[in-house]
């Protein structure tokens, strides 16, 4: 995630972002990360969003993100500045290869259920919460 829009810009303007960005669109296969959006989440915790970020996400539904792209519980992208910073590489939904996501444990468990909704993931390895969860969604 970059630090403004007008960073973002350059960023995936780059050559070198080019070249990764046709490499990922031909693989064969993508393995992928949703994170949780909350108090201690990873983006905050590693400095890409601050915390009055994190507490508007939450204040406006935002449970999860999907490649850095705040979504709600329904895995539908919430608009909010900072998906206007993110510079991951786009995926399709539903998935035209295989996409598989890795995710356990209580904090991915809404996660989790709001990326099947959205049809993101052809495969997902998890543990006995979150695949009791998924279930009953």
């Amino acid at each position: 995630m970059a630090d403004s829009e007008v960073e973002r810009a350059q960023w995936v303007n780059h050559r070198l972002y080019r070249i990764v960005e046709d490499l990922a669109k031909r693989a064969d296969m993508a393995f992928v990360g949703i994170g949780n959006v909350g108090q201690n989440c990873p983006l905050h915790e590693d400095g890409f969003i601050t915390g009055a970020e994190v507490n508007e996400l939450m204040r406006v539904g935002v449970v999860a993100e999907w490649l850095g792209l705040p979504i709600n519980s329904e895995d539908i992208q919430v608009p909010f500045g900072t998906g206007a910073r993110v510079t991951s590489l786009k995926l399709d939904s539903p998935p035209r290869r295989p996409t598989i996501d890795f995710a356990g444990g209580q904090r991915k468990r809404e996660v989790l259920i709001a990326a099947l909704k959205g049809n993101w993931l052809s495969g997902l390895v998890t543990d006995e919460l979150c695949a009791k969860a998924a279930l009953e969604a």
